[in-house]
C-alpha cells in the first residue's frame, strides 16, 4: 500500500513540475520580452521627408519612431528661409510661394509629429539646412557669423517645439561644417548645448557626421567627423552611405568599421546610445556594383546594414523609402520604385525580432594572438575548433563570440579586425624581414 501511495505522489509531483513549468516557462519563451522588460532595442526608423508621405504608411511598414525633418533654405543672398518641404529637385516652385508656405511651417511640423504620436509612433526631429533648388554646394558661406547667428535662433525656436511636442529626440543642425567648416562647426554645437539643455529635456544628438569614406585603392579613411567632442550629447550620431565602395564586401567592411568606431566613441564618452539618423545606399557607376539597377542595390544594402546594425545600433533611419512622387492625371503618385523599397523595409522590420539581449560595453576582446614564422590566414573564424586544428601554429584564447573577420595589408603592416559580441577589435601586426 504505502509502494502504491508512494507512485501516486511521485507521479502527482511530476505533473505538477510540468504544468508549473509550462506557465512559468512559457512566459519566457513565448513572450521572451514585454515592454518592460526588453533590455535592448533597435528602433526601426524611417524619414518623413515631404508631404507626399501618408502617416499610415509608418504604421503600415512597422516603424516604431520616425524622422520628421524642418528644411531651412539658403537663398542666393544668404539669408534662411524655413520650410517644411525640400525643394532640391529644381525650380519647380517660385519664390513667392516658397515664401508663403514657409508661413506655414510650424503648423505643418506640429500637425505631423501630433499624427505620429497619435499613432503611437516615437518622433525625431531634425533641422537640416539645404541650399534653395540644390541641396548642396561645393563652397562655404561668405558670412560664416550670420549663418552661425541665424541657425542658433532657429535651433532654440525648434527645440522649444520639440520640448512641448514631446518629441523624442532632436538635431539642432543637419551638417553646418558644408557651410561653415568643421572648426566653426565644432564650436557650434559646443556653444549651443548648454542652451538646449535649457529648453529640451529629451534626447540630443548632433547630425549628419560620417566615420568613414571608402576610396578605391586606399581603403577606408578616417574622417575629421570622428574628432566631435560628443561630451554632453545623449547619443552618438553617424549617417551610412559607403560613397565609392565597389561590392558588398567593401560595403560590409565600411559598415562594420563605422559601428567599431561609434561603438568606441559611445563608451568614451559614456553616452546612452547610437544613431544612424540618414541611411542611403552606395552610388552606383560602372565600376561600383555594375549588374544592379538602382533599386536592387537600395534593397540589397539596406539588408546589409540591417544585419550589420541590429542589435548594436540603438535608431535606424532609412531615408528615399518612399521614391520619388510623379504626376498622373494631375494627382502624385509614387513611383514602382518606392513600393519596392516599401515592401523592402517592411520585410526587414517584420523578420527581425525588435528586443534583443543587451550588447555588453564595447570593448576589447581577451585575444592572445601568437604568429608562426610565416602569416597564415584562416577564411572563416566561426569554427574555431576545425580552424585551431588546419592552423595550429595560431594560438587564439577566448575566442568565443566571433561573428567575422577581415584583413587588410598596406605598407609592411597588417591589420586584423575581430567583429564580436562585445564590439570590434583591431590588431595591427607588422611583418619582419
Amino acid at each position: 500500500m504505502n509502494k502504491k501511495y508512494l507512485i501516486l505522489t511521485f507521479i502527482f509531483i511530476i505533473l505538477a513540475v510540468l504544468i508549473g513549468d509550462y506557465f512559468f516557462l512559457s512566459k519566457f519563451f513565448r513572450e521572451p520580452f514585454s515592454k518592460s522588460n526588453c533590455p535592448f532595442k533597435t528602433y526601426n526608423g524611417a524619414a518623413w521627408t515631404n508631404s507626399h508621405v501618408d502617416p499610415v504608411e509608418f504604421k503600415e511598414i512597422g516603424a516604431d519612431i520616425v524622422e520628421v525633418v524642418v528644411w531651412p533654405q539658403i537663398l542666393d543672398d544668404e539669408t534662411i528661409l524655413v520650410s517644411s518641404e525640400s525643394y532640391s529637385g529644381g525650380s519647380k516652385y517660385s519664390l513667392e510661394q516658397i515664401k508663403a508656405d514657409s508661413e506655414k511651417t510650424e503648423e505643418t511640423i506640429r500637425a505631423r509629429i501630433r499624427q505620429l504620436k497619435q499613432n503611437n509612433l516615437k518622433v525625431y526631429l531634425v533641422v537640416y539646412p539645404e541650399w534653395l533648388y540644390m541641396h548642396e554646394k561645393n563652397y562655404l558661406l561668405k558670412d560664416p557669423e550670420a549663418y552661425e547667428k541665424r541657425t542658433r535662433e532657429i535651433a532654440i525656436e525648434w527645440a522649444k517645439i520639440a520640448e512641448e511636442e514631446k518629441v523624442d529626440i532632436f538635431s539642432p543642425l543637419n551638417e553646418p561644417f558644408l557651410h561653415i567648416g568643421y572648426e566653426k562647426t565644432f564650436a557650434w554645437y559646443k556653444n549651443i548645448l548648454p542652451e538646449l539643455r535649457q529648453v529640451y529635456h529629451g534626447l540630443l544628438a548632433p547630425r549628419g557626421l560620417q566615420a568613414y569614406h571608402f576610396e578605391p585603392g586606399l581603403g577606408l579613411i578616417e574622417r575629421a567627423d570622428t574628432q566631435f567632442d560628443f561630451s554632453g550629447w545623449d547619443l552618438v550620431a553617424f549617417d551610412i552611405f559607403g560613397r565609392n565602395t565597389r561590392n558588398f564586401d567593401e560595403f560590409r567592411k565600411y559598415l562594420q568599421a563605422v559601428i567599431a568606431k561609434a561603438g568606441e566613441i559611445k563608451g568614451k564618452y559614456g553616452a546612452k546610445g547610437i544613431i544612424f539618423g540618414e541611411i542611403g545606399e552606395p552610388n552606383k557607376t560602372k565600376e561600383s556594383f555594375p549588374s544592379l539597377d538602382p533599386v536592387e542595390l537600395t534593397k540589397q544594402s539596406w539588408q546589409v546594414i540591417y544585419e550589420e546594425s541590429y542589435g548594436l545600433v540603438d535608431y535606424l533611419f532609412f531615408w528615399d523609402w518612399t521614391g520619388s512622387p510623379q504626376e498622373e492625371n494631375g494627382q502624385l503618385k509614387h513611383y514602382p520604385a518606392g513600393d519596392k523599397l516599401k515592401n523592402t523595409l517592411k520585410d526587414l522590420f517584420s523578420k527581425l525580432q525588435k528586443c534583443v539581449p543587451a550588447p555588453p560595453a564595447f570593448k576589447s576582446p581577451n585575444f592572445k594572438i601568437q604568429l608562426p614564422g610565416r602569416i597564415i590566414f584562416a577564411d572563416d573564424f566561426n569554427d574555431l575548433s576545425k580552424w585551431r586544428q588546419e592552423q595550429g601554429e595560431w594560438q587564439i584564447e577566448n575566442g568565443r563570440g566571433l561573428l567575422s573577420y577581415d584583413q587588410n595589408i598596406a605598407n609592411g603592416q597588417l591589420k586584423i579586425r575581430f567583429r564580436t559580441t562585445t564590439g570590434s577589435l583591431e590588431i595591427k601586426l607588422r611583418r619582419t624581414p
